[in-house]
């Protein structure tokens, strides 16, 4: 009778079990990653509602207070004669108590019970002359009992074995995240490196070349000073099986020698480059024209591009590249608007400070820096300087590029209708 093959003919034993067990611990580590951030975004928020409690428990206890008496002949016999379990099951019935026993204390003329939980507590207060008791019970609310099950405490051994399974689940996680880094051939050694050496920063990489860097560095050339091209723009238009058109517009600038190049970078973000960008907000939000729109600075030795690209419907071409225009011209003439460029500096100095996160944009910092500058610039230098820009520089800027200067265009879009 012929059976298929468990291995394809021509297929090494090994190279399928390979895969199949990297397909495998793949779907292990996403299916628990999923349960692994649920389990994280609990601690998360009861971490936040742990370190800022008087922000959500001010004014959400309850406080209640209960007088009775009990049997008197459970509490009158010597204290190893005590009749605890039917004290506790009698508050609780009586009371609806809740919580574990956390005392259970016995001296000569009273005993002391107390029960706690998350977000609970009760104490009761038993005469062992007459059998009178005086019960005082503090509900603290929904917060407190998640601020108690994050710290694990009066949560019982239920809840200890939960916390337990989670951590194992983590460790599962990590280990098999880490795992997967041996099935990419070629990632394995500077992933490996990486996960034994951790994030290296500039510091530590500047501490690495110096004793292989020259003592004095051969001057470059001197850059050109910037110039508009003299030239018709360029145009290039293509067409495909698509719907939708892609627009890019560019402007010649300045290049990474001019210190307009940190003008340039706040110009961008002001324009096109974040959600609250103008061209975002007027023709995305506002207007509806384009579903995508962004602006970029790309800058080399000695010139670079401003360029602004756009997704859109090719009947709202020009109507866009009008306001495109319209946010052009605004600039130049008037500036910034009030906040517009320290939420701009903010954005870039905030992103300058996640991508150093990268222990590779640590190298290429250093190496663009030895190649442009002629030395290692230091990110904070870079800051001050991206600090010191203002509305003028912005506006300089913008007439530099923007104005006398019609844009080089591409467009990818379908066949004309």
């Amino acid at each position: 009778m012929d059976t298929e093959p468990l291995v394809p003919p021509g297929q090494h034993v090994h190279g399928y079990w390979r895969r199949h067990a990297a397909s495998l611990l793949r779907g292990l580590h996403i299916q628990l990653s999923m349960v692994s951030f649920a389990i994280l975004l609990f601690f998360a928020v009861t971490g936040l509602t742990l370190n800022h409690a008087d922000w959500f428990t001010a004014g959400h206890a309850v406080s209640r207070h209960f007088q009775g008496a009990l049997d008197a002949k459970w509490v009158k016999p010597p204290d190893t004669a005590v009749a605890k379990l039917e004290v506790v099951e009698y508050l609780r019935r009586v009371h609806g108590v809740k919580g574990a026993v956390s005392d259970f204390l016995i001296d000569e003329s009273q005993c002391t019970v107390s029960f706690k939980g998350p977000g609970y507590a009760a104490d009761i207060f038993v005469d062992r002359a007459t059998g009178k008791y005086e019960l005082t019970e503090n509900r603290l609310g929904l917060v407190a009992i998640l601020n108690d099950l994050h710290k694990g405490r009066d949560s019982g051994r239920s809840w200890s074995w939960l916390i337990d399974a989670s951590a194992i689940l983590m460790t599962v996680v990590s280990l098999s995240g880490f795992a997967l880094i041996f099935f990419f051939r070629r990632r394995r050694l500077v992933g490996l490196v990486v996960a034994v050496a951790g994030p290296v920063t500039l510091e530590q990489v500047r501490d690495l070349l110096d004793p292989h860097l020259p003592g004095t560095f051969h001057p470059g050339c001197r850059a050109l000073p910037f110039a508009k091209p003299a030239g018709p723009p360029a145009r290039v238009v293509e067409v495909r099986d698509t719907e939708q058109l892609q627009l890019s517009l560019a402007w010649h600038t300045a290049g990474r020698q001019d210190p307009i190049r940190h003008a340039l970078r706040l110009l961008s973000l002001m324009l096109g480059e974040s959600a609250s960008s103008r061209l975002f907000q007027e023709l995305r939000e506002d207007r509806g024209l384009c579903y995508h729109i962004t602006s970029d600075v790309t800058l080399f030795h000695e010139t670079g591009a401003f360029e602004i690209s756009a997704g859109l419907d090719p009947d709202s071409r020009e109507e866009a590249i009008a306001c495109i225009q319209l946010e052009i011209n605004d600039i130049v003439a008037h500036g910034p608007r009030p906040g517009e460029l320290a939420r701009a500096k903010r954005l870039a100095i905030a992103q300058s400070k996640l991508a150093f996160e990268a222990t590779a944009a640590h190298a290429a910092w250093a190496g663009e820096g030895v190649m442009d500058f002629n030395e290692i610039p230091s990110p904070a230098h870079w800051r001050e300087r991206l600090a010191a820009v203002d509305d003028a520089a912005i506006q300089q800027a913008a007439s530099l590029i923007f104005h006398g200067q019609e844009p080089a265009l591409a467009e990818i879009g379908g066949p004309p209708a």
